[in-house]
């Protein structure tokens, strides 16, 4: 499954500085399996996934949309 850059955004926001969540939380709150996330940590401290803090509504889906609506 391949995840929007927003939805990347998102989840990394929660797991790193300042919030510094832990994998844990964040999975069971996203759904997201911990790997995935443990990964994207890995990619984004080495440079190679950018923690971009700007969300385009452009690059969610339906399914997104109304993810992030309910959970405002």
């Amino acid at each position: 499954m391949e995840y929007s850059r927003a939805v990347r955004s998102r989840v990394l926001k929660k797991v790193l500085p300042p919030d510094a969540r832990s994998i844990a939380e964040v999975t069971r709150e996203t759904g997201n399996n911990d790997q995935t996330i443990q990964n994207w940590v890995k990619k984004s401290e080495s440079g190679i996934l950018p923690d971009d803090t700007q969300e385009s509504m452009y690059t969610f889906s339906i399914n997104n949309k109304s993810t992030k609506l309910l959970s405002s």
